[in-house]
């Protein structure tokens, strides 16, 4: 897929105005090297700013067993292997949890079709305890922009914009996530590496 085609796909997404409930990958404009070849899954946006989750960058040093401990809540077996994600930059201390089917949580939030998150330590002892959803993702931190800036952004070909899959937020090894999103969409990640530019 050529640069053009690239550009008129990202267009016809902008045109929602909200990218909440999209998944923003990031571009070979990016210089950011915490976003580099990152999948970001947008939960809010409006006129005031914008925030979302990366999905695809693991914290090295810390496993979901290990978090557990940390904040003293009992563990079974089933979740010791599960890898924490680093979220982002912003409240990169506070816990996120992303996952499919309501639990019903009170600062439960809904992101787009069956997917939610929290960020209460019910939703992590409800999975710990097995009564969770089945499919969940835990991250650590997101990313935010402030009014204005995620639409700057797009406008120079930060990010592309790309439809919510959720199969691409649960279960797949984080580092095909951010290639496997440009193919759904037709875009080999070799080639797109060499795309850059301006709209």
């Amino acid at each position: 897929m050529d640069k053009h085609l690239i550009e008129t796909r990202a267009l016809e997404l902008i045109e929602l105005k909200s990218m909440k409930g999209l998944f923003l990958a990031a571009t070979p404009v990016m210089e950011d090297s915490r976003f580099i070849e990152t999948l970001i899954l947008m939960v809010h946006h409006d006129d005031k700013g914008a925030a979302g989750f990366v999905i695809n960058t693991p914290v090295s040093n810390l496993s979901f067993y290990e978090l557990l401990e940390q904040l003293k809540i009992e563990n079974p077996e089933g979740v010791s292997n599960h890898i924490v994600f680093q979220g982002g930059p912003v409240q990169a201390g506070n816990g996120f949890v992303i996952y499919e089917g309501s639990m019903g949580l009170r600062d439960e939030m809904h992101i787009a079709d069956s997917l939610f998150y929290s960020r209460s330590i019910e939703s992590l002892k409800r999975i710990a305890e097995g009564r969770g959803p089945e499919y969940y993702s835990i991250c650590l931190g997101r990313a935010e922009w402030g009014p204005g800036q995620l639409e700057e952004e797009l406008r120079e070909n930060v990010w592309l914009p790309v439809p919510l899959e959720s199969q691409l937020v649960f279960g797949e090894v984080p580092e095909n996530v951010w290639a496997n999103a440009l193919r759904k969409q037709g875009i080999s990640a070799a080639n797109f590496t060499n795309v850059a530019g301006h709209a």
